[in-house]
């Protein structure tokens, strides 16, 4: 059972101001983390890619990109279409929108945020994608994630 704390409530406020700050680094870190997960997917399909000497996503079915989702999946130990899903990803967002994956990187914005704005300018040919179609992450940080997806979709 608790108790709570015998000391005045202004200590006890500021304890827990602490905790909750701490919280906050440690989620700050955990979305940092997160990021490096997208960071180093894309790069490992770049490195692939470059040893087959051409873009080869251009066929999603091609035996070469169907073994390196595999193998993306069983080092990640997560089932090959979601290993698809966050390598889409992750060469969206590092390479189509970096402002949004360095906001996702500084822990500005979470996974879902970063993902929503990914999936929002998926459709986008290259042109489009210098940013101006993703919204601003930092102007949508403070949004719940839905109300995100609804703002994205809207934006484009």
């Amino acid at each position: 059972m608790y108790e709570f704390p015998s000391t005045p409530a202004a200590q006890w406020r500021s304890r827990m101001d602490v905790s909750l700050r701490e919280l906050e680094i440690v989620e700050e870190e955990s979305r940092s983390y997160q990021a490096q997960r997208y960071a180093r997917a894309a790069e490992a399909w770049q490195v692939f890619a470059d040893q087959h000497g051409r873009d080869i996503s251009a066929d999603r079915s091609s035996m070469q990109q169907r073994s390196f989702r595999a193998e993306l999946a069983t080092v990640l130990s997560i089932p090959e279409v979601t290993a698809e899903n966050l390598l889409g990803r992750a060469r969206i967002l590092v390479g189509s929108i970096p402002t949004t994956y360095r906001a996702f990187e500084a822990g500005r914005i979470s996974e879902r945020h970063a993902t929503i704005l990914a999936d929002a300018v998926a459709p986008l040919g290259p042109d489009d994608t210098a940013e101006s179609g993703a919204p601003s992450p930092t102007r949508r940080s403070s949004l719940q994630p839905s109300s995100h997806a609804r703002s994205s979709t809207s934006a484009r």
